[in-house]
């Protein structure tokens, strides 16, 4: 966060990025018959990925914030365990060195999930090494 350029978001970047102002579980709402025109997921991509842009965005103009593929963010998955009851962390730059033995946060669901992981809130870990076609990213940039 300190040096400009481009980057992977912060998770408290990429969950502002994906809500757009909205406080519902999804950035539209909460209806899951709506789903299917704001992101791929079981019930509508087939088992597999589809070209960004082809459903609706979100009020901020982001395509496939939900489901598609799961969205690595800058975090290790040590950072952060809303579900223990923690209090919020202060969102600041995870200076530690990406190694394979920690996990690293994924966000937003992808193709082959049910409804429930396509929510601004959910999120998985992996170890940085894994490459599969369910795991992409989305670019975030520092200016000042």
């Amino acid at each position: 966060l300190s040096r400009t350029g481009y980057r992977l978001p912060t998770e408290a970047e990429w969950e502002f990025a994906c809500r757009a102002g909205a406080a519902t579980a999804r950035c539209y709402g909460t209806a899951e018959e709506l789903l299917g025109r704001y992101g791929w997921y079981s019930a509508n991509a087939q088992v597999r990925t589809h070209p960004v842009g082809r459903l609706k965005p979100n009020d901020l103009g982001l395509f496939d914030v939900h489901g598609n593929v799961w969205q690595w963010c800058q975090e290790r998955a040590l950072a952060s365990r809303p579900w223990e009851g923690e209090p919020p962390r202060e969102d600041r730059e995870d200076t530690e060195p990406v190694v394979e033995l920690h996990g690293r946060v994924l966000r937003g669901g992808a193709f082959y999930d049910h409804p429930s992981f396509l929510r601004c809130s959910a999120r998985l870990s992996n170890r940085p090494y894994m490459i599969d076609d369910y795991f992409g990213f989305r670019l975030a940039r520092t200016v000042r």
